[in-house]
């Protein structure tokens, strides 16, 4: 190792071996990769498995992990013995060493998301899971005498009391709750607090996304305060805590792109905070449904995707804008523009049942004109929908797909979202 690395750069040097164990080696074909010492085995380098080298010993030190298969198989002298199973083959005929999953934690977004403080991270992950060295734990140890709370100077330090507990952490962490328009005292922990903010801010949003930010600067600087207190003899009013994490907060939100519906409470609360409140306003768009040509039809359809449950509908006008036939089905629940396939296909099969020879289909959906026209690739799980649909359009005289704004499409907007029963419901209207 040279002597002219740095600190940090021979610390990763001198815990090598320990961080090439845990690659994922894709191994291939094993031409590259020598048999004894590369860790492509998920138990590590063969060489290190002392019983089974000396029972291996008869293969030579420079052999590579392909000279030993043949044929996508191992060969026989792998086949017996405890290193028979070596690893996976997977069919393709080709090795690989994977690592274990594990299971995705709920609070994930409450620190990583689009704008958060990476150095606000470390600290609001191990508060989260309670491994801080507060001073509960240090005295446990044996390291420390004193377990009293640095900042009230009264209860012991534990991560229950430290964060949200405390009567400096709790007076900082209501007044940030005030600033957002909530009054709350936070006495059920940090992972309650956690849990209830996940729920009560959602979304991508100017407010969502400061009072996620709030809350990782609370963490962090509730615990810089702490070891200010600890190691440097230092102390910070509450008051001027809170003006540092109220700057980071605009600060840090005041480039960020907004995307909340402007309302009373987001102006109110961005006023209060300093925050800009320039949020994205929807633009008004002036549009008509306009009849199709004489002896032509257009059929209308849209599609719905909420509770996990889908529903088609459509309507098909005449050229004097005369209700031809209704339609109304539950679907599956599936992506939404596969329904919009779906609703696609239903409206065509009832245009050929009345036999309609000319039809004119509209859909607010530019990702199915897209699937239809051959502008994208279909999901393989309609590859079949759409085979049907190619089909039954080429038994018409003439058809054509266009695009419709979804404002002028309300009326099948509506027949998606009709509570009718699961078979459907076609309504057919009434002659005069």
């Amino acid at each position: 190792m040279p002597h002219s690395l740095s600190w940090g750069a021979r610390s990763i040097f001198k815990n090598r071996y320990e961080f090439k164990v845990r690659i994922c080696y894709l191994v291939g074909e094993g031409r590259d990769l020598n048999f004894w010492t590369d860790p492509w085995h998920p138990d590590g380098p063969v060489d290190s498995q002392t019983s089974i080298g000396t029972m291996l010993s008869n293969i030579p030190r420079n052999v590579s992990v392909h000279d030993i298969r043949s044929d996508s198989d191992w060969k026989e002298v792998l086949n017996s013995g405890p290193y028979g199973e070596l690893t996976q083959i997977v069919h393709s005929g080709l090795f690989t060493k994977e690592l274990p999953s594990y299971p995705l934690v709920p609070w994930y977004s409450s620190l990583w998301f689009p704008g958060h403080l990476p150095r606000h991270c470390p600290v609001v992950w191990q508060a989260i899971q309670s491994r801080l060295s507060t001073k509960d734990r240090l005295f446990f140890l044996g390291s420390q005498r004193d377990s009293t709370c640095s900042l009230c100077r009264s209860e012991p330090e534990t991560h229950h009391h430290l964060f949200l507990a405390c009567s400096y952490s709790s007076w900082v962490w209501r007044f940030i709750l005030l600033r957002f328009g909530y009054r709350r005292k936070p006495n059920n922990g940090l992972q309650k607090e956690e849990e209830w903010l996940r729920k009560t801010f959602k979304g991508k949003g100017q407010i969502a996304r400061a009072i996620r930010i709030a809350f990782s600067a609370t963490v962090s600087h509730l615990w810089k305060e702490r070891n200010r207190r600890v190691f440097e003899e230092k102390s910070t009013h509450k008051q001027q805590t809170l003006k540092d994490i109220l700057d980071i907060i605009k600060f840090k939100t005041l480039y960020l792109k907004l995307q909340d519906i402007p309302s009373e409470k987001n102006i109110r609360i961005s006023n209060i905070l300093g925050l800009p409140c320039f949020s994205k306003e929807k633009s008004s768009r002036h549009c008509t449904w306009d009849p199709p040509p004489e002896d032509m039809a257009k059929l209308n359809s849209d599609a719905s995707l909420a509770n996990d449950q889908g529903s088609i509908g459509g309507l098909i006008r005449g050229s004097t804008s005369n209700i031809m036939v209704m339609f109304s089905w539950n679907k599956a629940p599936e992506t939404i523009s596969e329904l919009e396939l779906e609703a696609i296909l239903e409206g065509v099969k009832l245009a050929r049942s009345m036999d309609i020879r000319k039809l004119w289909i509209e859909t607010d959906s530019m990702n199915a004109l897209q699937i239809i026209t051959g502008k994208c690739n279909c999901p393989w799980r309609k590859k079949v929908t759409l085979k049907l649909l190619q089909d039954l359009l080429t038994s018409f005289e003439m058809w054509k797909v266009s695009h419709q704004w979804r404002e002028a499409n309300q009326p099948a907007d509506y027949l998606s979202k009709h509570d009718c029963p699961l078979k459907g419901i076609k309504i057919l209207p009434t002659t005069a």
